[in-house]
């Protein structure tokens, strides 16, 4: 399982067990910015194509949440 102090310890295939990970919900009013600041920033550093576009997915669907949902101030 890999280390996440807020959530526990999420068991997810290809993570090793001590690997911190940092979990954003699309819930969490800063999560759309911040993960187009990622895509910006992995770009910079060389990201593949294909990985820029499996972000790109992840921002179009917590946008989508974000339009028939409430946000909430991040916690």
């Amino acid at each position: 399982m890999a280390i996440e102090t807020k959530y526990g310890n999420p068991d997810i295939e290809g993570i090793p067990a001590d690997e911190p990970i940092f979990i954003l919900r699309a819930q969490d009013s800063a999560a759309l910015t911040t993960l187009e600041d990622y895509r910006h920033n992995a770009s910079t550093y060389g990201a593949t194509h294909n990985f820029l576009l499996e972000v790109g997915d992840a921002i179009d669907r917590f946008s989508e949440w974000k339009v028939n949902n409430d946000t909430k101030t991040p916690d």
